[in-house]
């Protein structure tokens, strides 16, 4: 797991470091989840198709279409329930997680031993 504090610091981790999905709280501090996810799109770099889904608790339906009309996949209301956290990441990223879901550039999952525990933010 990878974190940022905003919109600009996740356009700047994710230029140089490659995932499989993005969770995108559309209410960060200045550059919002729609900006940023816009931004992400038209950069044209290695992230730029990477899927990314809308975390809000704002659920009315305007918000839910302009989340899509940037180029988000999958829209969670908040507070997050596990079972739909679970169903729209199955969704988006096959069981064997390795799939093609439009994930070209991503890097393949290091295998996790003793010597590289598990980052959780």
């Amino acid at each position: 797991v990878i974190t940022a504090e905003d919109g600009e610091a996740a356009l700047a981790i994710l230029a140089v470091q490659r995932v499989r999905l993005v969770l995108m709280d559309i209410g960060m501090p200045g550059m919002d989840g729609f900006e940023t996810t816009a931004k992400l799109r038209d950069s044209g770099g290695p992230m730029a198709s990477v899927p990314v889904i809308a975390l809000t608790a704002n659920v009315l339906p305007e918000t839910v279409s302009r989340s899509r009309a940037v180029g988000m996949q999958g829209f969670i209301a908040k507070p997050i329930k596990l079972e739909e956290l679970l169903s729209t990441l199955a969704r988006i990223i096959p069981p064997d997680g390795i799939g093609a879901v439009g994930l070209a550039g991503a890097a393949e999952p290091v295998p996790l031993t003793p010597d590289r525990p598990v980052d959780t933010g």
